[in-house]
């Protein structure tokens, strides 16, 4: 299969559109007013599933997405570019909102695909959405990372340290960096959140590319999520053990 880069880039607009659904529904799940009108509210308990069977699911459950328009706009979008395209035998591994909307500090939301035919493994980083998205939006002053990226990745074996020094002095956006590395704090059932989100997104990453080694990284998001992934990206090409080419698509960021 050939592929240019309009594809990649619309590959990644999709699952962009994707993670705002899933974020919405997600949200539904956790509302006791709405989860009885769901559709097999457990769906997400049990991964991977094939990215068919995440895009019925959200058709069968679109009239309780908490922001209605815009995800069936993006349902629609998604839809009609999937009649366009030959099916491919994606899977999503990994949706993570255990710490989203319990937390004002924790609000990541996170989704990690598998695609096969493309050979890749996605990261993808939900957008803002809720209040305290933007007040991370907001937190616009910049911190100076004295020690560059070491100082954010304390904890994670095989980081290029000559690499993640180079960035010293470097300034960050405050609220961006708090989102991704600081350690979050309860989830809806009081659950201490025990490592950074971006701790636990490259344990994640580091099994996957474990069983698929000749799969590319690729990081995605749009607005906040777009934000994220630039971070995320830059700090995964640090580490010695993800050997892979690591690639970013961002959209609005």
């Amino acid at each position: 299969m050939t592929r240019n880069l309009y594809d990649d880039v619309d590959a990644m607009l999709e699952v962009a559109d994707l993670i705002y659904i899933m974020a919405d529904l997600g949200k539904a799940k956790k509302d006791d007013a709405k989860v009885g009108a769901m559709t097999d509210s457990g769906f997400l308990d049990t991964l991977p599933k094939t990215s068919k069977e995440v895009v019925q699911w959200a058709v069968k459950n679109k009239e309780v997405m908490g922001n209605a328009d815009n995800s069936k706009s993006y349902l629609e979008d998604i839809l009609a570019r999937d009649q366009k395209q030959a099916s491919t035998n994606a899977t999503l591994e990994v949706f993570d909102d255990d710490f989203a909307y319990a937390d004002e500090d924790s609000e990541v939301v996170y989704g990690i695909g598998k695609n096969p035919d493309m050979k890749r493994i996605t990261v993808v980083f939900r957008g803002s959405t809720t209040s305290a998205d933007w007040e991370h939006n907001f937190k616009c002053s910049s911190e100076e990372l004295e020690e560059g990226f070491m100082e954010l990745l304390e904890g994670i074996p095989s980081v290029n340290a000559e690499l993640a020094s180079e960035f010293k002095g470097v300034r960050m956006h405050t609220g961006f960096a708090k989102y991704l590395f600081q350690k979050c704090g309860k989830n809806a059932e009081g659950v201490e959140c025990e490592k950074p989100k971006f701790h636990q997104i490259v344990d994640h990453v580091r099994r996957l590319l474990e069983e698929n080694p000749d799969y590319e990284l690729w990081f995605t998001g749009h607005s906040l999520g777009g934000a994220l992934a630039v971070l995320a990206a830059s700090a995964a090409a640090l580490l010695d053990d993800i050997k892979t080419t690591v690639k970013l698509v961002s959209f609005a960021a």
